[in-house]
């Protein structure tokens, strides 16, 4: 073979490599690109699980951990199939170069390969690195927020919550909430209290935790439902001693003689009652207001 096929071999053959070469880091970054993804959110879903196993995190991790194995096994196929023919070339590249060019050639391999693999190992840190850090400071800070509210400090507990970066975080809301019903309840605030916990819903407590809360929220209601019929009766008690206009609509009421009164005139039984204030009592949905009670109870009270 000639001088000039020999150069013309080589160069083609270099041609080739560059080629190849070029579509194994494309298909190695494709793939790295196309890992990140689900291995993130392996990465998450295996701390979630950690954290509090729960079925969702389990299958999220499953899912994806398969995901990211069908990715790999594509990638690597194509990679050894370029692979392949790149040792095919390289072959046929080494009979035609010197001894001196081929220990060259091995050392600018061996340098560039370390060059590969530091800079995979560098893009992947760049990348994962951020994401795991942002995930384990928000699990620690949430488990921090959920023992500062479990140790009856409402208010520092709230404020932990708060400072979390994602405010969706497992059942930061409703413990943000239920830290603003267990302050207002502490200070007196039945109404405030039982209005923060009468929506709240937690997914990711332990059974314990669930327990706490939903006693809480029974003791809050128990005292509300005391407090408002307490409230329903001071209104009543008001009602008798002063007339509220609540409405403009006019009413009557025709007014008969004693002495020509029959028993059936007189539904309410009024003669059953020894005063206004106990007829009214019992009847007062039948009546505008007390004083309408009242000349009821008068006019046929014998």
């Amino acid at each position: 073979m000639s001088e000039k096929n020999i150069t013309d071999s080589k160069e083609s053959c270099l041609q080739q490599k560059g080629s190849i070469t070029n579509s194994i880091i494309c298909e190695v970054a494709l793939g790295l690109l196309a890992s990140v993804i689900p291995a993130v959110f392996a990465v998450w879903s295996m701390i979630e699980i950690l954290d509090i196993f729960e079925l969702k995190g389990l299958l999220i991790f499953l899912i994806n951990v398969a995901l990211l194995a069908i990715i790999i096994y594509v990638a690597v196929d194509y990679i050894r199939h370029n692979v392949k023919k790149l040792k095919e070339i390289n072959a046929q590249y080494q009979s035609l170069i010197s001894e001196e060019e081929k220990i060259e050639l091995k050392k600018t391999k061996r340098r560039n390969g370390i060059i590969a693999i530091v800079s995979i190992i560098v893009i992947l840190a760049l990348i994962i690195t951020p994401i795991v850090s942002f995930n384990l400071n928000l699990s620690k800070g949430y488990k921090e927020a959920v023992a500062i509210f479990e140790n009856g400090s409402y208010e520092e507990a709230e404020n932990a919550f708060k400072k979390l970066p994602k405010d969706d975080y497992n059942d930061t809301k409703s413990y943000v909430s239920l830290c603003e019903a267990h302050i207002a309840y502490d200070n007196g605030e039945i109404k405030k209290a039982y209005f923060e916990t009468i929506d709240l819903c937690f997914k990711d407590v332990i059974d314990e935790q669930a327990k706490a809360i939903a006693d809480f929220k029974e003791k809050v209601k128990a005292e509300y439902d005391s407090y408002s019929k307490a409230e329903e009766k001071e209104q009543t008690n008001v009602k008798k001693y002063y007339r509220i206009p609540t409405t403009t609509k006019s009413y009557s009421y025709t007014f008969k003689n004693k002495t020509n009164q029959k028993k059936d005139d007189d539904p309410y039984n009024v003669n059953d009652y020894s005063n206004e204030e106990d007829f009214y009592d019992d009847n007062y949905d039948s009546f505008f207001d007390y004083y309408e009670a009242e000349d009821y109870y008068k006019e046929h009270h014998e």
